[in-house]
């Protein structure tokens, strides 16, 4: 069992030598000094690679830098070979160990140190661009060459810096791509992705275009192409954080180096500076988008849940009313059997017939009030036959009624039964908080009540809007703390209205009209249609 697992971690770091030496030697074919892939190649390799295949990634890299040193050999002579097949990635490796551990690079399994990558990508191009210029160094050149090692320095670190920003950060993308969900909604997540939609469709298109101007055009206007690709950059980067800096950085590198008209062309290096400056920018700049962006949807999220505890507490509010209207039904139908066995009793006490009738309509008041009481804080028709049938027929219609103001209910389209029961308990309250708020600011002989529900973008929804006028009839008078009583309302006004109507992501209109008083309240339902 021992010797299997030996050989197995054998043939895992044999996995990663062979692996490290077919990607280095692809990337080192279509690369150059002044943009050199191998180098984000690297960096992204022992930034996500784990340490125990470290020595395993130094020894890929000796295999091919073992190859160009000895077919240079003959010519830059062996202490050139001696310095080139010292592994740059080995080097390295202290470096970006520190940067892990101590700039915390990941601080989670989605989001990358922005500021501390950037650090360590300026470090290894400036450690790589040294262990180059020393290489030449110490190389045998013909006589009379007079190497310009200022210029070979610039190159070099162009070379790394841009080779890393045009791999790494596409690489720290598609791994958070990859942790972000299980690999079998990979497809689907892809598919809905409004980076991956928008790269497609505007930005790759746009930097098709400026290469294309690019390569079929020269002078000034290929070179105004070339910087001009820092454009749909900025604004994929503006969009999704350093996410679009990272794709739209990649391409539009890869897109400058396509109109190199040749090797070493001078306009081609100075837009690979400002591409190489315009993806630092950016990516800075896309990480602090991306922070805020990341605040604010966790800000939403919070929202949202301070609305659901807000619901369920109302509706465990409701829950609660309607137990202790069912009690205090109890107690009138108890007191009513009371009545009827206590009367029996009294009637040989009762000196005539006209005490025995005080003290029936005595009784049959309190029994009354008591059940108004329960009706107020549940009402009974409601728990019968639903909402349509309370806001009909049910203690609304009779209070007004009482009150002599005229009332009507009109109730549209088909989809108020699939409301959620909190909606429906929130119509309710608002219907007679609205009643209560209308005939304390007018006098009024009339009241209309509309409802109207519908489904829009997969979430219902719910209108209620009363109309107050004043016809001109005689009304009866009513006190208006027996109305807030009798309907059950807070007597709260218009703030009230709003705070339940907010709860449920709506919002509240009073306006004016002729002869009356309107208020209009948009619910949103807390389930999905």
């Amino acid at each position: 069992m021992r010797k299997g697992s030996e050989r197995s971690v054998w043939l895992r770091h044999l996995a990663v030598v062979v692996a490290y030496v077919l990607g280095y030697t692809l990337l080192r074919q279509i690369s150059f000094s002044h943009w050199f892939l191998p180098s984000g190649f690297r960096l992204s390799l022992l930034l996500l690679v784990p340490r125990r295949y470290w020595a395993a990634l130094a020894v890929g890299e000796w295999f091919p830098l073992a190859y160009t040193s000895y077919t240079c050999l003959d010519e830059l002579g062996p202490i050139w070979s001696a310095v080139m097949v010292i592994p740059p990635i080995a080097l390295a490796m202290p470096i970006v160990h520190w940067c892990r551990k101590r700039l915390v690079l990941f601080p989670s399994g989605h989001s990358v140190n922005m500021g501390g990558f950037l650090f360590c990508t300026l470090l290894v191009s400036l450690l790589w661009s040294v262990l180059n210029l020393i290489a030449y160094a110490v190389a045998r050149f013909p006589v009379g060459y007079r190497p310009d090692y200022a210029e070979w320095a610039g190159r070099y670190f162009l070379g790394n810096y841009l080779g890393i920003l045009t791999i790494t950060p596409l690489v720290l993308l598609v791994r958070e791509i990859l942790q972000s969900g299980s690999l079998n909604r990979l497809p689907k997540r892809l598919a809905s992705s409004r980076l991956l939609i928008e790269s497609v469709s505007l930005l790759l298109p746009a930097l098709a275009l400026l290469t294309w101007l690019g390569v079929s055009t020269t002078g000034d206007v290929r070179q105004v192409a070339r910087i001009a690709m820092f454009l749909p950059v900025s604004w994929l980067a503006l969009r999704h954080g350093w996410r679009g800096a990272a794709f739209g950085g990649a391409m539009a590198s890869i897109g400058i180096v396509l109109t190199m008209p040749a090797l070493y062309d001078h306009a081609t290096q100075q837009a690979q500076v400002l591409i190489a400056f315009t993806i630092t920018t950016l990516l800075m700049l896309g990480s602090r988008i991306a922070v805020l962006r990341e605040g604010e949807q966790q800000s939403q999220l919070d929202g949202k849940l301070a609305f659901d505890v807000a619901q369920r507490s109302m509706h465990l509010s409701e829950l609660r009313l309607r137990q202790t209207a069912y009690a205090i039904e109890s107690i009138g139908s108890a007191i009513q059997q009371s009545h009827h066995h206590l009367l029996g009793q009294l009637r040989r006490l009762l000196p005539s017939a006209e005490e025995e009738g005080g003290y029936q309509r005595q009784a049959k008041v309190m029994q009354q009030q008591v059940f108004r009481l329960a009706d107020s804080m549940y009402p009974l028709v409601w728990r019968g036959r639903g909402l349509p049938t309370a806001l009909h027929e049910g203690t609304i219609a009779r209070a007004l009624s009482e009150a002599g103001v005229s009332y009507q209910c009109d109730i549209q389209g088909r989809g108020l039964s699939q409301l959620s029961p909190d909606v429906h308990i929130a119509l309710y309250r608002i219907a007679c908080e609205a009643v209560v708020y209308l005939l304390a600011q007018k006098k009024c002989t009339e009241m209309t009540l509309c409802v109207r529900s519908g489904l829009t973008h997969g979430r219902r929804w719910a209108v209620l809007r009363l109309v107050s006028r004043e016809s001109g009839a005689p009304g009866v008078a009513m006190e208006w703390q027996d109305l807030v009583t009798r309907l059950g309302a807070s007597g709260l006004g218009l703030a009230a209205i709003e705070d339940r109507a907010r709860i449920y992501g709506g919002q509240v209109h009073v306006q004016h009209t002729l002869g009356g008083l309107q208020v209009s309240a948009l619910l949103h339902d807390s389930q999905a249609g």
